[in-house]
């Protein structure tokens, strides 16, 4: 009922951030109580400071680099997070299966339970017909007294009666449309988060790490490619990135000797291919998601190449973001800036954890994931 009216029925801003975060507030201590005999991990702890550090920022009317987006970001850490306090994840903390994780939050678990809380009120009024009889034909008395204690004490002073004019309204009966119409846009909301929560507790992490299991079994068998093809399509990669810069190497770091090509402004010259480049270094973070997960064997020369793309990669993150710190330089921050930095930073981290990962074999993706989101949190209260 709130969710609705935060986003459906309530024109005030102020207002709009109380019902957020009153929302909120209300969904984290749900969870809380629903895992009480879970014990929290400590990963979780960092999900529930990202969360609340976004909220934070919506409750001040900040968050003036991501706008309206925070509000979105605040949506995926609150998932993510329920999915971590409640030992969920599929491989037990955040790593390579985090958007799987983020899939199966946001709409498998929920939609897949949807109607639970429909079967679970069925059920008790089948079990404890009387008793909730009872219980209903209370509340509906209570209620009726509430409103007349209320039309009274507004009645009886001024002040009272401009704090309590929201609840009157709920309690006249002019009112009961809207009410009526409320209550029935968030019956889907409520059954959604009833989904999400009592759905989640329901699957026991046995099954998810057999389910884990069978994914990394089906990834396995995708390793059919020889290295040497893999060596081969790298190196071609490698040597169009050469070609680049050996073209557009006097353009490409000019932003280091805060030199501008002929004809170039400032602005046109940090605007024009940055997002290019960072799109990439998503293309290179693909093809080396498919080296690795469609290879026999990476050996030695197969890590090599691999480690001179992530280099290039590196490469391009710097050059982009020296484009932009002479962009900075001259004009200063705006909230545009801060996300292009924050985009290359997470793109730099990226490179760094894979190369570790490539010639350690440890897993770095959840050290990646961890400072994406935590960055990300801590930018939305600039």
């Amino acid at each position: 009922y709130l969710y609705v009216n935060l986003f459906w029925f309530t024109p005030s801003a102020p207002l709009q951030r109380l019902l957020l975060t009153a929302f909120t507030v209300l969904f984290c201590a749900g969870t809380e109580l629903l895992f009480r005999r879970e014990k929290p991990s400590t990963e979780s702890f960092v999900w529930l400071g990202c969360l609340l550090a976004v909220l934070a920022s919506i409750a001040a009317g900040r968050g003036r680099v991501w706008g309206g987006w925070s509000v979105l970001f605040l949506h995926g850490f609150a998932v993510y997070w329920l999915l971590a306090r409640s030992g969920r994840l599929l491989e037990g903390a955040s790593g390579r299966l985090a958007p799987l994780d983020l899939l199966r939050g946001f709409l498998t678990t929920p939609f897949s339970c949807f109607f639970l809380r429909l079967r679970v009120l069925l059920d008790t009024l089948r079990t404890r017909r009387r008793g909730s009889l009872a219980a209903w034909a209370a509340t509906a008395l209570a209620l009726v007294l509430l409103a007349a204690a209320v039309s009274l004490l507004s009645a009886a002073d001024n002040a009272f009666a401009a704090l309590t004019a929201g609840l009157r309204r709920l309690l006249t009966v002019q009112s009961i449309p809207d009410v009526f119409l409320e209550l029935n846009l968030s019956l889907p909301v409520g059954a959604y988060l009833y989904g999400l929560a009592l759905g989640t507790r329901r699957t026991e992490p046995a099954a998810l790490a057999a389910r884990t299991a069978r994914l990394d079994g089906t990834l396995a068998k995708l390793r059919r490619v020889p290295e040497t093809v893999w060596c081969v399509l790298t190196g071609c990669f490698c040597a169009v990135y050469l070609l680049f810069f050996a073209v557009q190497g006097s353009y490409l770091f000019g932003a280091f000797r805060h030199r501008l090509p002929a004809g170039f402004t400032v602005a046109q010259y940090a605007r024009q291919g940055f997002f290019q480049l960072c799109m990439v270094m998503g293309v290179n973070f693909l093809l080396l998601w498919l080296v690795t997960h469609s290879s026999r064997a990476l050996n030695r020369p197969g890590r090599i190449m691999c480690t001179v793309l992530l280099a290039q990669s590196i490469l391009l993150a710097v050059t982009a973001l020296s484009k932009l710190a002479l962009y900075i330089a001259c004009f200063g921050f705006t909230p545009l800036r801060l996300q292009s930095n924050w985009l290359v930073c997470v793109l730099l981290a990226g490179c760094a954890a894979w190369l570790v990962s490539l010639w350690t074999a440890r897993r770095t993706c959840r050290a990646w994931l961890l400072f994406s989101g935590v960055t990300l949190a801590l930018l939305c209260l600039v």
